[in-house]
């Protein structure tokens, strides 16, 4: 017994060739959907959303991912990146996949039997629509690419070259270890980080409440007293009655400064422009550069091992990019090599990847053998950040508790030099 699809209603302009732009409403299963209905309509696509206004929860959503709240809105449930937890199925389920299929069973069959990994019912209905979208008759790539806030492109490319070479298993099997290791990599990140968090969190409320409820309590008194106080207590006094009593003031400026950034980053040439700026100027841009770099040749070693076109590859290993500025680089070297160049060369170009390891791509190309070339530059590029990782984590806690001691230690001092300098005045 087939199950209903739920629909929804989209409203749209787009461009006919007789009557120019036209506008009207659509019903369908997702905004893709809908969108390849009207191409087959014979028009071109000029805008979709949602008929449906976004409720709160959406736009909040939306300015936190930096898109539009219609498009979440729009998206199906199944479809939604479930987060951490979904990653740690969607690995299960690639290494569950690859055992089925190399023991024989059919793919409609194996995805079925995959289906109860999944605990939550977001999660059972995503794997229970790719089983169905098989039993239909489609490729498992094509029916990870209409689920696409489940699967990336990079997966669902992967997946596709590993059903056109034959190699589905160990293309899964890679996807597994690829997504085990970032998993991992998070989960060592969020356990070093926990500790220094907290810290900073009660310290802060500590400050806080010291310099807004304390410290003025103390500064009526001394008032009343009428006492002239040390020219140190005096300064510092003077800073947590600022903070007091405009401190909501400063609050909002910051929340307005992050609103103005948050509506400045959705802008590409805005984006690009400040990671520009922080990948060639900042001292965190050479991390952040390695952190994608690692993603991005790990993601080409494992697609040329799977028998991946060069080009094809490129295109692929573009999504695992979340820097719009290394986007537009790998444009420009994936433009250049169509124009007949040679990798290594147009990577030089655009500084694509950092400490000039374009040589290796060089050697690589000359030996024929680039997905060792990348798979090395994968390892020592994930070496290197985890060094760096490890090494700021280690002085955050330091630093951390040296700030905040510094803050009451500065507070503490300036009282007591104070009720030190009142009872010298009263005894004289």
């Amino acid at each position: 017994m087939s199950r209903a699809v739920a629909t929804q209603r989209f409203l749209y302009r787009a461009m006919s060739a007789g009557s120019g732009v036209t506008q009207g409403e659509i019903e369908s299963v997702d905004r893709r959907n809908a969108s390849e209905e009207l191409r087959r309509r014979g028009l071109v696509v000029l805008e979709i959303k949602s008929a449906q206004p976004p409720g709160m929860a959406d736009r909040l959503r939306g300015f936190a991912l930096g898109r539009d709240a219609s498009e979440v809105a729009a998206a199906p449930a199944t479809q939604r990146d479930a987060g951490a937890r979904w990653r740690r199925v969607r690995a299960e389920v690639f290494a569950e996949l690859a055992l089925l299929i190399e023991s024989g069973m059919g793919m409609d069959s194996a995805l079925e039997t995959i289906v109860p990994i999944a605990k939550k019912p977001s999660d059972t209905s995503a794997l229970r629509a790719l089983s169905d979208a098989v039993r239909e008759g489609r490729t498992l790539a094509e029916a990870m690419r209409r689920l696409p806030g489940r699967f990336d492109p990079f997966h669902i490319g992967m997946v596709q070259a590993g059903e056109d070479s034959g190699k589905l298993a160990d293309v899964l099997r890679r996807l597994n270890a690829q997504d085990e290791r970032a998993l991992r990599l998070r989960r060592d990140l969020v356990s070093s980080l926990m500790y220094p968090c907290i810290l900073i969190f009660v310290g802060t409320l500590i400050m806080t409440a010291i310099v807004s409820f304390v410290v003025p309590k103390f500064s009526e008194l001394f008032d009343e007293m009428g006492v002239s106080l040390p020219w140190f207590s005096a300064v510092v006094i003077g800073v947590c009655r600022s903070v007091a009593d405009w401190g909501v003031f400063a609050l909002a400026a910051m929340l307005l400064a992050v609103f103005v950034w948050r509506v400045r980053w959705r802008d590409p040439v805005h984006r690009a422009a400040i990671e520009r700026w922080a990948l060639e100027k900042t001292p965190f841009g050479p991390l952040l550069w390695k952190h994608q770099g690692a993603s991005f040749a790990g993601a080409m070693a494992m697609m040329l091992r799977s028998g991946v076109p060069i080009l094809r590859a490129l295109e692929v290993a573009r999504t695992t990019w979340s820097s719009v500025e290394l986007r537009n680089r790998l444009d420009r070297v994936i433009g250049a090599m169509r124009d007949g160049g040679r990798l290594s060369d147009a990577a030089r170009e655009a500084s694509l990847l950092p400490d000039r390891t374009e040589k290796l791509l060089g050697v690589g190309e000359e030996s024929g053998n680039l997905a060792k070339v990348f798979e090395r530059m994968a390892d020592a590029f994930e070496e290197d950040v985890a060094v760096r990782t490890k090494r700021a984590l280690t002085l955050l806690e330091p630093v951390a508790i040296l700030l905040i001691g510094s803050v009451v230690g500065t507070v503490v001092i300036a009282m007591i030099l104070a009720i030190f300098s009142i009872y010298d005045q009263q005894a004289v």
